[in-house]
């Protein structure tokens, strides 16, 4: 997931998406902004990396995101090796 932070909405501008990834499988697509993850706001890169990095494999989170101008909701798994 590579992510650069973007002016227009709080959070932060998806710039690739790991195939077979939990972000790959939920829809997530360069393009999108993340603006919540697991109930812990993401305005920039820094507090998105420290909602990730808190988070353990297989622990079940909400993200939600901006998708087309639309708000997305979803719940995800997150997985270490999602591909196999």
């Amino acid at each position: 997931l590579e992510l650069k932070n973007n002016r227009n909405y709080k959070g932060v501008y998806v710039f690739d998406v790991k195939k077979g990834s939990s972000f790959d499988k939920i829809g997530i697509e360069k393009g999108d902004i993340i603006t919540s993850f697991n109930g812990i706001s993401t305005p920039d890169m820094l507090a998105l990396r420290k909602a990730l990095y808190s988070s353990n494999v297989g622990q079940k989170i909400t993200i939600k995101y901006i998708k087309n101008n639309y708000e997305n909701i979803v719940k995800i798994t997150l997985c270490e090796n999602c591909e196999k």
